[in-house]
């Protein structure tokens, strides 16, 4: 299966995994399943903690590099990602 975390679950993921439901850490940890995180959820959390809203325990860096090294596949955004959203094909 393939898992798209959002901003908050990676976050939480992170650095308070107790807090999903009882699922989706085994569905994050089960080998079989590709976890994806977009880089649009990398800004956010730059704009969310350069604003004083969140606040995360390492640099930001470290921590996509630690989950990276659990296997987390970044999702890139590109310019036809963004013009799909004109359409409607997102």
């Amino acid at each position: 299966m393939r898992l798209l975390l959002d901003t908050h679950t990676f976050i939480w993921w992170d650095s308070d995994p107790a807090q999903p439901s009882a699922v989706a850490p085994a569905a994050l940890r089960d080998p079989a399943n590709t976890v994806w995180f977009s880089v649009v959820s990398v800004w956010e959390i730059l704009i969310k903690a350069r604003l004083g809203k969140l606040s995360v325990c390492l640099p930001l860096p470290d921590i996509v590099a630690q989950q990276q090294a659990n296997n987390l596949q970044v999702l890139p955004v590109t310019l036809p990602h963004s013009l799909a959203l004109e359409r409607g094909a997102l």
